[in-house]
């Protein structure tokens, strides 16, 4: 193998996605930097976008990761925000009384039921309307 295949993928401009690595590598920063038990579910991991004179201005930038997570044990919710480059986590609160959106560990696909408002496919397909009527 040569050397390019081992080499992480570069990041082309500031405001791309974060990678498969980047998102990996904040999630083992901020588990190591916060002592995160193994209930805690990463919800989402983003790219925190960097301040937008910066990046017109073409200066280098830290990429950051915005992370919302669920701490199933404890009941509570929590964001961050990790730096990337530094290997460090510049922001830790709690987000009291929320509960994030629900994922599929949370609930196995064979309980979960659509929103009354919401049409399943199979719905579609036999001609109901939101309503719960069929179509004439």
């Amino acid at each position: 193998m040569t050397t390019a295949e081992h080499a992480k993928p570069r990041v082309r401009h500031p405001l791309d996605p974060l990678t498969a690595e980047e998102i990996a590598a904040a999630s083992r920063i901020l588990r190591r930097d916060r002592g995160l038990a193994a209930s805690a579910r990463f919800v989402y991991v983003t790219l925190r976008e960097p301040a937008k004179d910066a990046v017109l201005r073409g200066e280098a930038v830290e990429r950051e990761a915005h992370i919302v997570l669920r701490e199933r044990a404890e009941c509570r919710t929590y964001e961050a925000v990790v730096s990337i480059t530094a290997g460090a986590v510049r922001q830790w609160r709690e987000v009291p009384g929320v509960q994030p959106t629900v994922s599929s560990t949370a609930t196995p696909p064979s309980t979960f039921r659509p929103s009354s408002t919401a049409t399943t496919r199979a719905e579609r397909g036999a001609g109901v309307r939101r309503t719960g009527r069929r179509r004439a």
